[in-house]
């Protein structure tokens, strides 16, 4: 993604690069001229016959045009979709690590290789650790039987 940055005006992100934008730019008024010339060149002539070729040359002139705007479009929408699965990844990494302080904070170990469960001290809810409903309140961990006995949370679980 490119941004370009005017003195006084806010960055706009892109998600087509310089180069991808000349070439479409370049295609598309190749295209221009191209049904320009063919236009004026079908006004000369009087039979269809005469005009045909120039008339096919314009149609391909609007379909070249047209397939190098869907060509823009489809790169602009594969940044697009790489830059929501980086985000969404980043996402994960920062909700994770928030998780972990938190059950860090409220006292909660996790157990490596197993899947921990704690519930809050009176409740009989099992939760994961980085539950909201648990987090900064006092829980203990259960033991697997416990977790077959409590019912489980309905946000976490």
């Amino acid at each position: 993604m490119t941004s370009s940055v005017t003195p006084g005006r806010p960055v706009v992100a892109s998600p087509w690069s310089d180069r991808a934008n000349a070439v479409v730019a370049i295609c598309w008024v190749l295209g221009l001229g191209g049904i320009a010339v063919s236009w004026m060149q079908v006004s000369n002539e009087a039979r269809f016959a005469d005009q045909q070729p120039w008339v096919v040359f314009g149609l391909g002139c609007v379909v070249g045009a047209a397939l190098a705007g869907g060509l823009w479009l489809g790169l602009g929408l594969k940044a697009v979709r790489v830059l929501e699965r980086t985000t969404a990844d980043r996402l994960v990494r920062v909700l994770e690590e928030v998780g972990d302080r938190r059950a860090a904070a409220s006292g909660v170990r996790r157990v490596v290789g197993a899947e921990p469960h704690v519930a809050v001290v009176g409740l009989n809810r099992a939760h994961r650790p980085d539950c909201q409903l648990v987090v900064g309140k006092d829980a203990v961990a259960l033991d697997p039987a416990q977790v077959r006995e409590a019912a489980t949370c309905g946000v976490c679980a």
